[in-house]
């Protein structure tokens, strides 16, 4: 699915195959050196992306975006809360995100990606849903994400 899921308010989903093994993907993923690399956010997480670690993304000139892992199971599944700059740790406002890798053919990998905005409708906070702008600009955001992952992976 390359749009944001009908129906569902705050939900973005981008499917795509990189030409490279699930391994490597998992290790661009969860290497902080490697995030900062490709995604351009500078990242720090002192005991690693493992379930339950905490660590920070940096949007430069912005300052430090908390980080929370919910679930690290290697090479398949990576599922974080994303804070707002400033935030001390992933509040209300906190975007969870999901990737999931799977082999791909021949021997690439599908990297899907699915972002759950902040939505106080669906999630029963006091939070504004997001508004179809917002959302596609989201949708646009992850199909960059996904080929500045690419375009560094295939670097040798």
């Amino acid at each position: 699915m390359h749009e944001p899921d009908n129906g569902t308010v705050g939900v973005v989903h981008h499917r795509q195959t990189i030409d490279a093994p699930v391994d490597r993907v998992w290790e661009a993923l969860t290497t902080p050196g490697a995030i900062g690399d490709w995604w351009g956010h500078p990242a720090s997480f002192p005991d690693g992306m493992v379930t339950g670690a905490t660590g920070t993304f940096e949007l430069v000139g912005e300052g430090l975006m908390p980080i929370r892992v919910e679930r690290a199971e290697p090479p398949r599944q990576l599922t974080f809360w994303w804070g707002e700059p400033g935030d001390e740790r992933p509040g209300d406002t906190a975007s969870r995100i999901d990737f999931t890798l799977s082999p791909g053919d021949p021997a690439g990998t599908e990297v899907s990606v699915t972002e759950r905005l902040p939505s106080g409708s669906r999630d029963g906070t006091g939070v504004p849903d997001p508004t179809p702008e917002l959302q596609l600009a989201q949708l646009q955001g992850w199909k960059n994400v996904l080929g500045e992952l690419e375009q560094y992976l295939r670097r040798p």
